[in-house]
């Protein structure tokens, strides 16, 4: 398509964000869209700002092969599903060794919770 790997995922996080319960908060159905993803997530909250872990890398081989595109195409696929799901915003992907995996996604919260 001649765009770039964040752009590649971006557009597949916006395909793949489908089957979320309605009363699901946003971070809730991004976690759940990531771990349909293969990729184990644990999230941490603190106030409107989160790190999810990534505890596995489905793409292990691949990544060891070609880090930046693998990891950019990653860093897309969470700003896709973000965008999809609304009311969250993906700031980075802190890249690790894919074979120990524990990569993060920050990110945060960008409306209220109701209660």
């Amino acid at each position: 398509t001649g765009d770039g790997p964040v752009e590649v995922g971006r557009q597949a996080g916006h395909r793949i964000r489908l089957g979320a319960r309605a009363e699901q908060e946003p971070l809730e159905a991004f976690v759940e869209q990531m771990k349909r993803q293969g990729f184990e997530p644990e999230v941490r909250e603190q106030g409107d700002r989160f790190d999810v872990t990534l505890h596995t890398c489905p793409f292990t081989s691949a990544v060891l092969a070609d880090p930046d595109t693998v990891c950019q195409l990653h860093l897309g696929l969470a700003r896709g599903v973000a965008e999809a799901v609304g009311d969250i915003d993906v700031d980075e992907l802190v890249p690790k060794d894919p074979r120990r995996a524990h990569c993060r996604i920050r990110g945060r919260v960008t409306h209220e919770t109701q209660v």
